[in-house]
């Protein structure tokens, strides 16, 4: 599932996807739903694709799992936006006036 350069680890307890050189997702659980909250990719991981990889293996976990995705921050709404082949697993974002995260630091 990983094909990142940089490896990507899961902590579930935490909620959420790493890497040793400090990027990652958060996430939460909502019922049947995994709200991705916040994904952060420092500037010397930036260019590789490494917050889209974040967002796949969230997406991956998702539906390992049984449950659909809610994109939060504004970088995995648009990346998911984006990415055809993953919008079944999709549930619609937030509605507007929910207190919303962003993403700091996209690649």
């Amino acid at each position: 599932m990983n094909n990142s350069p940089v490896p990507v680890l899961h902590d579930a307890a935490a909620c959420k996807f790493y890497t040793d050189d400090g990027a990652y997702l958060l996430y939460s659980r909502e019922s049947d739903i995994l709200r991705i909250e916040h994904v952060f990719v420092p500037d010397h991981l930036r260019g590789q694709s490494l917050a889209a990889h974040l967002v796949k293996q969230a997406v991956a976990y998702s539906d390992s799992i049984g449950t659909k995705v809610r994109p939060i921050c504004s970088y995995a709404k648009a990346f998911l936006e984006r990415s055809p082949e993953l919008h079944k697993s999709i549930v619609a974002p937030s509605p507007p006036g929910t207190p919303q995260s962003d993403i700091a630091g996209q690649t």
